[in-house]
């Protein structure tokens, strides 16, 4: 896509007001971008897009994930889809999967890292 430079200066200035601000701004540069992937991952047919960088914040490293997900309205939802996975997994043991691999993505895929449960670990 080949913007004018009328164009280009405008979304540099909201992107720019985006970084410094966020807020409102931010909450509407982002609904637009999770409809947009949202679509793409349907078009696609594909069940996740997972978007991962390394990002350098005040002189440290991250790894940052985001992932979009999505189930058609009406039919199973993603929770009722999971615990059929989990059901099939646990029936059939490790022969049939790699269950710790399989474990390891539901936890990147839905469980809240930062949980309490993470305190007690030694």
């Amino acid at each position: 896509m080949k913007l004018t430079k009328e164009e280009d200066q405008v979304i540099c200035k909201f992107l720019k007001i985006v970084a410094e601000e966020g807020g409102k701004e931010m909450l509407k540069l982002m609904q637009f971008v999770l409809m947009k992937l949202s679509e793409e991952a349907i078009q696609m047919n594909a069940a996740e897009v997972v978007l991962s960088q390394v990002l350098n914040y005040k002189g440290e490293k991250y790894n940052t994930r985001m992932v979009i997900q999505y189930s058609k309205v009406g039919e199973k939802t993603l929770e009722e889809r999971a615990y059929e996975i989990a059901d099939r997994m646990l029936l059939s043991g490790s022969g049939n999967c790699d269950l710790r691999e399989e474990l390891k993505k539901a936890v990147l895929a839905g469980y809240n890292l930062y949980n309490e449960d993470f305190d007690d670990e030694v």
